[in-house]
Formats: structure tokens, C-alpha cells, sequence
């Protein structure tokens, strides 16, 4: 059966979390000990369990949300109508919590604590979908088709399981329905769910338990549907960037939830083939956090320019910290290069042992900076910038080693302006480099430039 929409009224992609053995014994102390875990695993640490519904967990997963600062709220907003501009829509994926969907309840799981997380997480959406982002609320997705709740996420990892990609999907095509203009053919189109599929999985928390307390802990169990495209004619190649009639062409970019080993281990790239009948395009790095997908996405611009859709999937304990500093270097990146007249260019010679490093002054109507070192490309540096009211503000920024080498990584870009202020308030005044992972001197030569009146 269908809904108005032609979804199915109940679609499953897998909802079947089968019995797991083991779970009935009891562990060991060391687990509250961070010290006693192999320095693999230390990740993990410390872990806890709830033996009712054979639940582990760790801190990350107590993490009740926090609301987006004006600053943030405003450059995710800024970096939604850059692809606006350019014809795209912008969606983020925000993860379901793992104790809201495993109804997991403990000693220091308390009833109120899981209503906190629910506010945040009810919350955090509502912000992203004020900002012009399309962002599925999961929960209620999963409370409003019974039955698809208990799959969702693993019990004896971080992740969520193949079903649970494959409802989120669900939940976003939903979404994108509601909210754009975005047309998709109707489910099984061009993509359909395939036989049933058990998938087999020693999580990193139960990996980390059999170290730490040497005991056997058999692989969680989940069912799901594999996705095959509908008809044997329709090749893969056909089915990317549009060339099937209806097809909306896709970019994936996330963490290993989208993208696990690299080789989509929990099939979120089926399941949006699936809830979207089209193939994305995986961009997706894992363990690269936050930011670092979509900066190699922004690095390489012809990733960017074939797509109308970009899926952003953003686990949930990552709200947890400031996002302006990564979202400052992808909003620097995807904004068009610095060139023309009202450029202003400085070169340095710079080391960490030589603490901030004046590069510019008076320097109202130039928001964003571009930094080509001799031999810099991954690494941290902090940037000082001191706005026209004085205020002054540091940014972090960094690059993590798993941006690929394929990526444009020469150039250093990042946008300056505070866009929660006025445009004379919160634009740079002066800015002043650290280089912190610098560890010989080498030449910087950086360019600063107005991207408005570019």
C-alpha cells in the first residue's frame, strides 16, 4: 500500500533486529576504567550497559543537544543560500540519539535526562529547518511507522544499522517533499527493495568489552532489504546524474555513518538510491568529522556543479563543540576565489615558535583571507581577528589527514565576517596568524578579499 505521496505507508527496508546471544552475562568493572582499555578502543571508553534491552553506551551518547549561536545559525544559513544561488538545495541528516531509539534507561540514563535529549534533538532541527535547510526530524519519522524504531541503531555500536539508513532516507525524501519543489519518481521507479539480507556486525563497543573483560560476544544481527536498480537495462551510469527521466542528481558528504571502511558498509548510498530513485554520488570520508567531506567536496569545485541535491549527514553527538570554525573554512572555500582590484596581498615568513603573526590591518570590507604556504596542507593554524567595534575573536582551524591529497589543498580559505552582526561590526578589522603545526619557517602569502563586492 502507498501513501499520498507514493511512499509506502509502512516501507521497511529492514526492521528485524534479531536475538543476539550473550547478552545475559555479566561483564567486568574494568569497563568504568579508561586506563584498562587497549589504546584502539580507548575511543569507546568508558562503557556502560544496560542489560534489559543489551544496550552499551558511553558518554557521547548522555549528550542532551545545545542550541546554534547566532554566529553559526548565520553561516549555516549563508552556506544554504550559496547553493541556493546556484540552484541546489542544502539537507542535513542530523543522526537519531542512540538512547532514544533503543529506549535505553539506566542508572544515570534517567527518564529526565532522555527527555532532554529528545528537546535538543527536536530542537536542533527545528533551527536547521528555520535556516532554509532541509533537515528530517528521524524520531518522529520512527514514531509515526510503528515497528521501525527497535532497527534503527545498533546496540553494539555507534552506528546506525542498515534499516536505520534506510528509514532515515525514507524520512528525508518525506522532508524534501514537504518543503521543496524537488520532484522524485515514485518508490520502485528505478530502484527496488530486493530479497532480505542479514547483516552481521561486531560493534566497537562489543569489540572494546572482549578485550577489556576476555569474554565472547556474538555479532549483532539485523535484516534488511538489499536495493537493485529495477530493470537489468538500467545501468548504474544511467541511473547517475539524471540521465533516467525524473532522476535528481545527489552528493552524499558525511562520516562513516555514510560512508563506514569507505565501502558504505551500512548502505546509507542504497538506501537514499532507494527513498530517492536516483544514485548519489558518495562523498562521504570516514572519520573525518564535521567538515572534512565537504571541504574536499568545496576543494574539487566540478564535485560540486553537477549536483541538486547535497545530503549532509551530521551524527548527533558532533552538535556537541562550536561549529563556526569549520564551517568558516568551507563557506571561505565555496565562495569564488579572490581576484580584481580591491584585493590586498601580505607575505610572511612563519614558524610556530614565532606566536601571532600580524598579516593585516584596516582591513574593513574584506571578509575573507586565502592562505598558500611553501608546504602546508594539513595540520592546524589559529587566526586572530579583531572586528571594527574591537571585539576580538580566535578561530581554530583545521585540517584533518584523511582530506584526501586529490583535493586542491594549497590554498587555505576562510570566510571572516561574523554574518549574526551588521556588516561593519562584524567584519575583520585586523587579523593576526598562529601557526601552530609549523614547525620550520616557511613562506605564507596570504590574500585578502570582499566576496561581496568581488
Amino acid at each position: 500500500m502507498k501513501s499520498k505521496n507514493g511512499m509506502l505507508a509502512a516501507a521497511t527496508l529492514g526492521l528485524c533486529l534479531l536475538p543476539t546471544a550473550g547478552f545475559a552475562q555479566a561483564f567486568c568493572s574494568e569497563l568504568s576504567n579508561v586506563d584498562a582499555f587497549p589504546d584502539a578502543h580507548k575511543w569507546v571508553a568508558p562503557v556502560s550497559y544496560q542489560e534489559e534491552n543489551g544496550v552499551f553506551y558511553h558518554p557521547k551518547d548522555l549528550f542532551v543537544g545545545r542550541k546554534f549561536s547566532a554566529e553559526e545559525a548565520a553561516l549555516l544559513a549563508q552556506m544554504a543560500n550559496t547553493f541556493k544561488d546556484r540552484g541546489a538545495q542544502l539537507a542535513i541528516v542530523l543522526t537519531a540519539p542512540r538512547l532514544l531509539t533503543t529506549k535505553t534507561v539506566g542508572a544515570d540514563v534517567t527518564p529526565a535526562l532522555v527527555d532532554d535529549i529528545r528537546l535538543g534533538y527536536d530542537r536542533a532541527i527545528s533551527q536547521l529547518n528555520e535556516l532554509g535547510i532541509v533537515a528530517p526530524n528521524i524520531m518522529e519519522w520512527l514514531e509515526e511507522h510503528p515497528g521501525t524504531m527497535e532497527a534503527f541503531n545498533f546496540r553494539q555500536d555507534t552506528h546506525w544499522s542498515p534499516a536505520g539508513a534506510g528509514q532515515a532516507a525514507l524520512s528525508l525524501r518525506a522532508r524534501l517533499e514537504e518543503d521543496t519543489n524537488i520532484v522524485f519518481p515514485d518508490l520502485g521507479t528505478n530502484f527496488v527493495q530486493a530479497e532480505e539480507t542479514v547483516f552481521e556486525f561486531l560493534g566497537a563497543f562489543a569489540g572494546a568489552v572482549q578485550q577489556v573483560c576476555s569474554v565472547e560476544i556474538e555479532p549483532e544481527k539485523v535484516a534488511y532489504n538489499a536495493i537493485e536498480a529495477n530493470a537489468s537495462d538500467v545501468s548504474a551510469e544511467s541511473l547517475l546524474f539524471g540521465s533516467v527521466e525524473n532522476a535528481v542528481n545527489v552528493a552524499l558528504l558525511g562520516t562513516s555513518f555514510s560512508n563506514n571502511t569507505n565501502k558504505d558498509r551500512f548502505r546509507w548510498a542504497d538506501a537514499v538510491s532507494y527513498a530517492l530513485q536516483t544514485q548519489p554520488e558518495n562523498l562521504a570520508i570516514e572519520g573525518g568529522g564535521l567538515d572534512t567531506s565537504f571541504l574536499h567536496a568545496a576543494l574539487t569545485p566540478e564535485k560540486l556543479t553537477a549536483f541538486d541535491l547535497l545530503v549532509w549527514e551530521i551524527p548527533w553527538p558532533t552538535l556537541h563543540g562550536n561549529w563556526a570554525p569549520n564551517l568558516r573554512q568551507v563557506l571561505g572555500t565555496l565562495e569564488r576565489p579572490c581576484s580584481g582590484d580591491l584585493t590586498r596581498v601580505a607575505s610572511r615568513t612563519i614558524s610556530a615558535a614565532d606566536g601571532w603573526v600580524p598579516l593585516f590591518e584596516g582591513v574593513i570590507l574584506q571578509d575573507k583571507i586565502e592562505l598558500r604556504f611553501e608546504d602546508f596542507e594539513i595540520g592546524r593554524l589559529d587566526l586572530r581577528v579583531v572586528n571594527a567595534t574591537e571585539e576580538t575573536e580566535d578561530y581554530r582551524i583545521a585540517r584533518l589527514d584523511r582530506l584526501p591529497p586529490s583535493a586542491n589543498r594549497a590554498v587555505w580559505s576562510i570566510f571572516l565576517t561574523n554574518p549574526a552582526e551588521s556588516f561593519s561590526n562584524g567584519n575583520p578589522f585586523s587579523v593576526q596568524i598562529r601557526a601552530r603545526d609549523i614547525s620550520q619557517p616557511q613562506k605564507l602569502d596570504a590574500t585578502m578579499c570582499s566576496t561581496v563586492l568581488q
